[in-house]
C-alpha cells in the first residue's frame, strides 16, 4: 500500500515525504518505512494519510486497482501476500465513517442543554 500513497503523494499532489511525516508527527524515517511497504499501517493512520493527501481512503484503494488493471505489479512480498478484497474494503470504510459520523452527533445532542 506504501508504493500506492507514494505515488499518488508525488504524482497528484507533489508533497514531501517530509511534509507528510510532520503532518503526521513521526520522524521522517518512520514515514520513509510506510511509503517503502516495511511498516503496517493502521486503518487509523491509513485515515490520517488519505486526508493529509486530501484524498478518500477510497481514492487510494481505487488507484491500488486501477494499477492492478493496468498491469503495475508491486515488487514487496508482504503486498503481495495480503489479497484486500476491495468491495469488503470500501464497505468497511463507509461502515466506520457512518459510525463516526453516528458518534458525533449523539455526542453534539448529549451536550446541548
Amino acid at each position: 500500500m506504501g508504493d500506492i500513497i507514494r505515488q499518488i503523494r508525488e504524482k497528484e499532489k507533489t508533497l514531501s515525504e517530509k511534509h507528510l511525516a510532520q503532518s503526521l508527527g513521526i520522524k521522517t524515517v518512520a514515514y520513509l518505512n510506510i511509503e517503502n511497504n516495511i511498516a503496517d499501517i493502521s486503518l487509523t493512520r491509513f485515515y490520517e494519510i488519505a486526508d493529509i493527501l486530501g484524498v478518500s481512503p477510497e481514492h487510494i484503494l481505487r488507484y491500488r486497482n486501477e494499477l492492478a488493471d493496468n498491469g503495475f505489479k508491486n515488487n514487496s512480498p508482504k503486498d503481495e501476500a495480503i489479497n484486500i478484497d476491495m468491495e469488503n474494503a470500501l464497505e468497511k470504510i463507509k461502515s466506520l465513517r457512518e459510525q463516526i459520523q453516528q458518534s458525533k452527533e449523539e455526542t453534539g445532542r448529549s451536550g446541548r442543554v
